[in-house]
């Protein structure tokens, strides 16, 4: 399970700098945090979220 999440946060972050247009395409990753969630059918999926916020639940953001 936890190497799925650290690999699931490596994929993040490759789509964000993908997507970054104008900049230098680098993304300090300790800038980014993200809350891991499960779907009503078990799967799990990350969404982006300011790391001083809070994730539903009340649960801390993750870093990646």
């Amino acid at each position: 399970m936890k190497k799925q999440i650290l690999n699931l946060g490596k994929a993040l972050n490759r789509a964000e700098q993908k997507g970054i247009k104008g900049g230098s395409g680098t993304v300090n990753p300790w800038d980014t945090c993200f809350c891991l969630l499960q779907d009503k059918f078990g799967n799990f999926y990350a969404n982006i979220v300011d790391c001083y916020g809070t994730c539903p639940g009340g649960t801390d953001p993750l870093q990646y």
